[in-house]
C-alpha cells in the first residue's frame, strides 16, 4: 500500500513537472515554425514579389502622369501664345521631353510568386498589368508624335485644315480622355495593398497557403 501510495506521488510530481514543460516546448517550437514559415513567405511572396509589381506599376503610372502633365504644359502654351498673337517656338511642341517606361522593371517572376500565392486567379494582375504598359506607351505615342507633330505642322504651315483654337480643342480633349482612362489602373495597387496588409498581419505556415488563399481571393481590377 506505502509503495502505490509512493508511485502515485512520483508519477503527480512527474505530471507536474514534465506535462506543462512538454505543452510549453510544444507551444514554443510551434511559434518558432509560425515565425520563420511566415518571416520566408514575406521575404519571398511580398519583398520579391508583390513589391516588386507594385514599383513597376507605380513607375509606370508615374511615366504616364509626367507626359499628361507635359502635354498639358504644351497645349496650354500654345493656346496663350496664339491667343496674343506669338508663334510659338519650336522648343514649344518639342518631342524628346516625353518619358519612356524602362522596360527592366517588368519582371515575370514576381508575377508567378503572386500566383504560387494567390492561385490562378491572380493571373488577373498580370494581364492588367501589361494592359497598363501598353496603354502608356500609346498615350505616350500619340502626346509625342500625333499632338506634337500636328502642332509643328500647324505652326510650319503644313497643311494642317483647321484653326488653332479647333485643334487646340481637340487635343485638349484627347489628352484628357487619356487622363481618364488611366485612373482604372491605380485600383492595381489598391488590390495589391490589401494582399500585402494581409500577407503582413497573418502570421501562416507554408503548409497554410492553401487556406489563406481562399481568404484573400478572388480579387476585382
Amino acid at each position: 500500500m506505502e509503495n502505490n501510495l509512493t508511485n502515485c506521488i512520483w508519477l503527480g510530481d512527474f505530471f507536474k513537472v514534465f506535462i506543462p514543460a512538454g505543452l510549453a516546448y510544444w507551444f514554443g517550437h510551434k511559434q518558432y515554425l509560425t515565425k520563420r514559415d511566415h518571416e520566408q513567405i514575406t521575404k519571398r511572396y511580398l519583398e520579391n514579389g508583390i513589391d516588386v509589381i507594385v514599383e513597376g506599376i507605380e513607375h509606370a503610372l508615374g511615366v504616364f502622369s509626367e507626359n499628361f502633365a507635359h502635354s498639358m504644359r504644351i497645349l496650354k502654351t500654345f493656346r496663350d501664345k496664339k491667343n496674343a498673337g506669338i508663334s510659338p517656338s519650336p522648343e514649344d511642341y518639342a518631342t524628346d521631353c516625353f518619358l519612356r517606361c524602362k522596360r527592366e522593371l517588368f519582371y515575370t517572376a514576381p508575377f508567378y510568386k503572386l500566383k504560387l500565392l494567390c492561385g490562378e486567379e491572380a493571373e488577373i494582375f498580370y494581364v492588367q498589368t501589361q494592359h497598363l504598359f501598353a496603354f502608356v506607351e500609346l498615350a505616350t505615342n500619340v502626346f509625342q508624335y500625333g499632338m506634337c507633330v500636328e502642332l509643328k505642322e500647324f505652326v510650319e504651315g503644313n497643311g494642317v485644315k483647321v484653326d488653332a483654337k479647333t485643334l487646340f480643342d481637340y487635343y485638349l480633349k484627347v489628352v484628357k480622355e487619356y487622363s481618364d482612362k488611366s485612373e482604372k489602373y491605380y485600383g492595381l495597387i489598391k488590390e495589391l495593398q490589401h494582399i500585402a496588409f494581409a500577407l503582413e498581419t497573418e502570421p501562416i505556415r507554408y503548409k497554410n497557403l492553401i487556406f489563406w488563399r481562399l481568404l484573400t481571393g478572388p480579387w476585382v481590377t
